[in-house]
């Protein structure tokens, strides 16, 4: 493992990401209805309130020398007393040094919660020592009698750092860098930060997973002011792999990384649970995979949701998040179904390698349906290069773009109430690029470019498949579409470009005008 995981100072930016922090720079000047600045997230740990000798529940506080062992003797007798509340000390790392083993559970655990149990931090760390051989998870959250009892764990004002799991021939599957939630159990995390945590190690194949860098949730976790950073994955789940309940509030999740080829979310990646997000940041996640060795594509910078119904993001922001499929959000349609829906929310400067820009729903080659819904969210300067890496070559066929959003074979997507302004394709839909079913009401479109075709828009077929797309009381002005390959004379839809067949769009009440080198190709309702 790199020393960037291992070390706690943080590396040099790399002139990727530099390139990166000008361009986000450059573009949250657009403005949105989520300032990137004005949402108060928390960014560190805060102090508890001193000198309480009891808890909000009326528990009696029991004060923990700064030393590892005394905190993990402290948790132990807690446990045995059927619960309690730990007060750490002001200013105190806590080094562990040593974790146990639970039964069923992928990895050792330092700190195992089988009762309820509350740590009041005061600018603390509890950390796994630097330099430890073997590596160890910070906490395990049983959810059963068979791990030991039903955990509940309340963290408030705590840095959680380097803690580690790491597969071997004997584990094959470790999931939750620092905290791991089994199912029946409950983490609500307060004004807290989880920094530089992971899940390590050497193949990705069907029996070997190393997911969720900081936490695997498989019960309920609830983060409320809390900051998620820097965080690894060798898989899936930079930040969070969920498999439970997952509720973020106020939170921030920035410079975390997902590396496995086909996998993603490099903030966060949920399946077969239940998301929801309010009043969240995330900020430079990545999710890397199938790019530098022509694998299978990663997806979802931020977050890629691979399962569910019930997943929603509200009052949030994405920036200078990093994909090759979705560089801010990923819906994938691996199971029919699976939905995203996202209101007051706002994307900027967000980069995909392939297709969707700021988000995707569905890939390029797959069918089964998902859903993503916007309503009320601003999609600004977002860039999709256009360019699928075989070999580091570039490959035209499979680059599809979509600079805003990319809508795939049999998949839909429902636009209300927003604007599109900014987005940059190389290939086709400067804001979005449609495959599947596509409903816009009431939104704008203005200053996208494609430099192929469909400045704002791109309609495109496959064989018998083809986008359907419905737009209605929408303006869509001064965007451009530029084929770098072919002279501005040729139509190529600066504001809207149909390849399916005539009846495949249609505009309603709408307002398409101003575009360069024309408004609409082959578009009903629309002047060409």
């Amino acid at each position: 493992m790199s020393s960037y995981l291992r070390n706690s100072a943080r590396p040099a930016a790399s002139a990727r990401r530099r390139g990166k922090r000008r361009f986000l720079t450059r573009v949250v000047g657009l403005t949105g209805t989520v300032g990137l600045a004005t949402l108060g997230v928390a960014t560190g740990a805060a102090a508890a309130e001193p000198g309480r000798p009891y808890d909000d529940s009326h528990q009696f506080v029991t004060p923990v020398n700064c030393n590892g062992d005394d905190l993990a003797t402290a948790v132990q007798r807690a446990n045995q007393a059927g619960g309690g509340t730990l007060k750490l000390a002001e200013n105190c790392t806590y080094t562990l040094t040593k974790g146990t083993t639970v039964g069923g559970v992928g990895g050792d655990s330092a700190l195992v919660i089988t009762s309820r149990i509350t740590l009041l931090g005061d600018h603390t760390t509890i950390e796994r020592q630097y330099g430890a051989t073997k590596a160890f998870r910070i906490f395990y959250v049983s959810g059963s009698p068979d791990t030991g009892g039903v955990g509940e764990l309340r963290l408030q004002d705590v840095e959680v750092r380097n803690g580690l799991v790491s597969q071997s021939s004997v584990t094959k599957v470790v999931r939750g860098g620092a905290l791991l939630v089994d199912q029946g159990g409950t983490a609500l995390i307060e004004r807290s930060v989880f920094t530089r945590n992971n899940a390590e190690g050497t193949t990705t194949s069907v029996e070997y997973d190393a997911s969720g860098g900081a936490i695997e949730n498989r019960g309920t976790t609830t983060l409320r002011d809390s900051t998620l950073r820097l965080n690894t994955a060798l898989v899936a789940g930079g930040a969070v792999d969920n498999r439970g309940t997952l509720t973020l509030e106020r939170t921030l999740i920035e410079g975390n990384r997902a590396l496995g080829n086909g996998f993603g979310g490099g903030g966060i990646r949920t399946a077969d649970g239940v998301l929801t997000v309010r009043e969240s940041r995330f900020l430079d996640n990545q999710a890397t995979g199938g790019l530098s060795d022509a694998g299978v594509l990663a997806s979802g910078g931020a977050i890629q949701v691979l399962s569910g119904a019930f997943n929603s993001v509200t009052t949030s922001s994405f920036a200078a998040n990093d994909a090759p499929i979705g560089g801010a959000v990923h819906v994938a349609n691996t199971l029919a179904g699976t939905s995203l829906s996202v209101t007051r929310s706002e994307f900027a400067a967000n980069l995909a390698a392939v297709v969707g820009g700021a988000a995707a729903v569905g890939s390029p080659t797959a069918s089964t349906a998902a859903s993503l819904r916007l309503v009320d969210v601003k999609l600004l300067g977002n860039y999709v290069a256009g360019v699928y890496t075989k070999n580091l070559q570039f490959d035209p066929n499979n680059a599809t773009g979509g600079g805003g959003l990319y809508v795939g074979p049999g998949t839909s997507a429902f636009v209300e109430r927003s604007s599109l302004t900014g987005n940059t394709t190389e290939q086709n839909g400067g804001a979005i690029h449609n495959r599947g079913t596509l409903d816009v009401r009431q939104s704008l479109f203005t200053y996208d470019l494609a430099r192929g075709f469909g400045g704002a828009i791109y309609n495109s077929s496959t064989g018998p498949v083809y986008g359907q797309a419905g737009i209605t009381e929408s303006t869509i002005t001064l965007n451009q579409a530029k084929p770098f390959a072919l002279g501005t004379s040729v139509p190529s839809g600066g504001g809207i470009y149909n390849q399916s067949p005539l009846e495949a769009v249609t505009v309603t009440n709408s307002i398409v005008l101003k575009n360069d080198p024309d408004d609409c190709v082959n578009v009903t309702g629309c002047n060409p």
